[in-house]
């Protein structure tokens, strides 16, 4: 008695695909993963549409139980700005219609009262300048680092995962093909 076994190839050619395709996406994102995505898991869970934007909650360390009252910080850098900004009225103008654009786009909004002492924190902000640009001379930054007797906002929230390419990820990919191709957009 003979026993011939039938082998479907077309799934071994399936599964040799797939395995192949998963080792390529492994060393395609590596050093891209987030191995430990609870935080962003939460954020995706929490995000809620209002209606007009989307809302969530700023990704805090568990660590964190407060975050220094920073008003007085916070005054005293807008003094020096005015300060700056009177001198320079070209600036003044320009600082002014970048945050009234920010105003009208949602990206800021008017405080109604000074908050909760010890449960509000402010942002100071300032203007980082580049005349050689063609087309963003002034934009304002935020400063979330900034601290007064204690944590800063920055230090007390989850950062995101890196999203620049390692150098070793780069390298990696010029030895995977023979010819190498590099691009801008």
């Amino acid at each position: 008695m003979t026993y011939t076994m039938r082998v479907n190839t077309q799934t071994i050619e399936n599964d040799l695909i797939k395995n192949e395709l998963t080792k390529f996406w492994e060393i395609e994102s590596l050093g891209t993963v987030d191995k430990d995505n609870s935080i962003s898991k939460t954020f995706v869970e929490e995000i809620k549409f209002d209606g007009n934007n989307y809302v969530t909650k700023l990704p805090f360390k568990e660590s964190t139980e407060w975050i220094p009252e920073n008003y007085q910080l916070c005054i005293k850098r807008l003094s020096s700005l005015k300060t700056r900004l009177d001198k320079d009225q070209n600036l003044s103008n320009n600082y002014n219609e970048i945050i009234t654009k920010y105003l009208e786009n949602g990206i800021i909004e008017k405080a109604t009262s000074l908050g909760q002492p010890g449960l509000t924190t402010y942002l100071p902000h300032q203007p980082v300048i580049k005349p050689e640009r063609d087309t963003t001379k002034i934009r304002i930054v935020f400063d979330g680092s900034a601290k007064s007797k204690g944590p800063s906002l920055n230090e007390s929230l989850h950062t995101g995962p890196c999203l620049l390419t390692l150098i070793f990820d780069i390298i990696l990919r010029f030895r995977m093909n023979p010819v190498a191709l590099i691009g801008d957009i």
